[in-house]
């Protein structure tokens, strides 16, 4: 259930303004392993993000659907692509 869910938050997700990547994995080992990587233009738009609804909800009732809480680990990139023709930006 808690893929289902998860998985709702993609589209949305990325639509938001300032949104560069956001990916669900699942782990091949442990089904109930679910990682977010999500690259942000900014931290002020990973905040508001975070102030979604959708996010908000989701956060009220995760342990209904979890096992264990959400860990989030905030890190920098410092390996940041080369902007080349015909790669999206």
């Amino acid at each position: 259930m808690a893929k289902v869910e998860l998985s709702a938050f993609i589209a949305p997700t990325r639509a938001e303004l300032g949104c560069i990547e956001y990916h669900l994995h699942i782990s091949q080992d442990d089904p109930n392993l679910f990682i977010f990587y999500e690259n942000w233009r900014s931290r002020t738009d990973l905040d508001a993000h975070l102030e979604q609804p959708l996010l908000k909800a989701f956060f009220a009732r995760r342990m209904d659907l979890l096992e264990k809480d959400v860990e989030m680990q905030f890190i920098a990139m410092e390996s940041p692509y080369e902007v080349r023709e015909g790669m999206p930006q």
